[in-house]
């Protein structure tokens, strides 16, 4: 596994949905490696190398856990459903990037604080949470290229310390690299 590749996998943004980016990651790496990548209706990647050999699939997801805008505030606030396994109580405090029709826009998710939940006492629910992109309108937020159905990926990261790396999504990206 190349850490220059894994790294470039680790830091495109690729909600369930919307893998587009991760998709031409490995497309233009394989590439490099002369191999011409298609994309299939559904929007798997895959390359054919000749015949006459024992069949073999290498298969891996491309998709991380992310959320949708559902609904957009007259304060500005996003909120949102999950796409995947989110758990709320640990998405809170992080850092987001909504992938808005005009480019990407920077934000963090924030929760509706516990006294002010309906039901007392409860868990956190991703219904609870919002990001903040640091608009004070929904029309600043329209401005900004986000519309209910834009997509929102965690913040990418990646860290590469020698023999170890660690990063967002590497359980997805690492088979992909």
């Amino acid at each position: 596994m190349n850490a220059s590749t894994l790294s470039k996998l680790a830091r495109a943004l690729s909600p369930s949905g919307f893998e587009e980016r991760v998709r031409m990651v490995i497309a233009d790496e394989l590439a490099k490696m002369g191999y011409d990548a298609k994309t299939d209706a559904v929007g798997n990647l895959y390359v054919t190398l000749g015949g006459g050999r024992p069949l073999l699939v290498l298969a891996a997801h491309m998709d991380e856990v992310g959320f949708l805008v559902r609904h957009v505030e007259d304060s500005g606030f996003l909120r949102v459903v999950a796409l995947g396994g989110v758990n709320a109580a640990t998405a809170q405090g992080h850092e987001v990037v909504v992938m808005g029709e005009k480019g990407d826009v920077p934000g963090i998710v924030g929760a509706t604080p516990p006294h002010l939940r309906e039901a007392q006492p409860r868990e956190l629910a991703v219904e609870d949470l919002y990001v903040d992109v640091g608009a004070s309108s929904a029309e600043e937020v329209a401005r900004a290229g986000i519309s209910v159905g834009s997509p929102v990926a965690f913040a990418p990261s990646f860290s590469d310390w020698g023999e170890d790396v660690a990063g967002e999504a590497l359980d997805d990206r690492g088979g992909c690299s």
